[in-house]
């Protein structure tokens, strides 16, 4: 089986395969955009992105698998920033949290790890006053290890 708090990405996330810690409201998902692609995001506007490797940060405090199973789909409505930019984006890896100091403090410490960017001023941040919770790094990993570890945070 997969370790608690991680899924895989085969395609087509299955919900046996999802699997998330009881008490996680936190949730980190890591996507490659294979090539440079300009996006409309809603009322936001048009964007430019660079191909690379983009990290997700949000929060589900009711229904955590299926807010996932909804991010990674990509035949829905467009409701959030990250609906809209979905399709254009590969997913790589997801990894759950326990909320120990929210989601922007999240942001900010994944930002650290991997040494990203944020790329959209306020995405995915529409409730909050942070910079945003879309990340940006301009290289490419063919393994995991593009989101901060549940031990880092856990003792942060």
């Amino acid at each position: 089986m997969y370790p608690t708090g991680k899924y895989i990405s085969d395609g087509k996330i299955q919900t046996e395969k999802l699997l998330t810690s009881p008490g996680d409201t936190l949730y980190a998902l890591a996507f490659h955009l294979l090539y440079d692609e300009t996006i409309q995001v809603g009322k936001k506007g048009t964007f430019s992105f660079e191909r690379g490797t983009y990290i997700y940060i949000g929060s589900a405090k009711k229904n955590m698998e299926a807010r996932l199973n909804r991010h990674l789909s990509v035949d829905k409505k467009l409701r959030w920033h990250i609906d809209y930019i979905r399709e254009k984006m590969h997913f790589i890896e997801g990894q759950t949290y326990l909320e120990r100091r929210g989601e922007c403090q999240l942001v900010e410490a994944t930002a650290t790890y991997v040494q990203a960017t944020r790329p959209i001023s306020q995405f995915g941040a529409s409730d909050c006053k942070c910079k945003g919770h879309l990340l940006f790094v301009p290289y490419f990993s063919t393994g995991e290890g593009w989101l901060l570890p549940r031990e880092k945070w856990k003792r942060m």
